[in-house]
């Protein structure tokens, strides 16, 4: 190993010296913070988020100006930040559309909360207030906002959450009619499936997850991942002769990873 070190070290000394790279690096601390000139690729729109809010809240940059985050790398994920930043309030989003762009950032967490407060709610200001109050460790209250946003509108996504915190709590028959009834409502997402049916039979409600597999759609009730699960289903409840049929050689799971149990 140090005969190789030493063979590459002298080899990139031949290409270019100690002193040549030492030199660039002292002239790069010129200019590393001046604007760009030229704007090759952008990143994601929430760099731009941040600087907005900065902006609003009379925060410092928090970056230089050799950082270029414009409004024109905003997309559709950062639009209802904007309407709470600007306007007070998030915006009533189409609930069967999935939530994109969740926020825990405590500055963020304290204006959702103060247009709560001020009444500005629905559905979807109640669902990522939830998400915040999670992240915080605040379960309780956590699942009051779920509640909230499922009372408003009955979506798979605060279903979803409310059977994560009592699968959590070991509150398993609460959990199961929850992951239950959230499937029912979006059968063809297929993450939400296995979720679903790894979470079901951990807690031992294999029969359920077997039962909810007549509702999913062909593409979702034939993936590998899903046959899978209902093999495992299968083997726990005895039902040996389903297990054998589903492992006939033709099972494909292409998102195995390496090692999993």
């Amino acid at each position: 190993w140090t005969a190789a070190r030493e063979s590459v070290a002298t080899r990139l000394e031949a290409l270019i010296s100690r002193e040549a790279l030492d030199a660039e690096l002292a002239r790069s601390a010129t200019f590393a913070d001046h604007p760009p000139d030229e704007i090759i690729q952008r990143g994601s729109g929430w760099g731009t988020l941040e600087r907005l809010r900065c902006e609003v809240a009379g925060e410092r940059p928090f970056c230089s100006e050799a950082l270029a985050f414009d409004d024109d790398s905003l997309t559709e994920a950062q639009v209802p930040w904007l309407a709470l930043l600007n306007d007070g309030a998030l915006p009533d989003l189409e609930p069967n559309a999935e939530p994109r762009g969740y926020m825990i950032q405590s500055e963020w967490h304290a204006m959702l909360d103060d247009a709560v407060s001020a009444g500005n709610t629905n559905w979807a200001a109640w669902l990522h207030l939830g998400v915040m109050r999670y992240q915080n460790g605040e379960r309780d209250a956590a699942r009051e906002a779920w509640s909230r946003s499922l009372e408003a509108v009955r979506t798979p996504w605060a279903l979803r959450n409310l059977a994560l915190l009592a699968w959590e709590a070991g509150r398993f028959d609460e959990a199961a009619e929850h992951y239950a009834a959230a499937l029912r409502l979006r059968p063809a997402l297929l993450p939400l499936a296995v979720e679903c049916g790894q979470n079901l039979i951990a807690m031992e409600r294999s029969e359920v997850w077997l039962d909810l597999l007549d509702v999913l759609p062909e593409a979702i009730r034939t993936a590998g991942r899903i046959r899978l699960l209902e093999g495992q289903a299968a083997l726990a409840v005895g039902d040996f002769d389903r297990v054998a049929q589903l492992f006939d050689g033709s099972l494909v799971i292409d998102d195995l990873r390496e090692g999993e149990r």
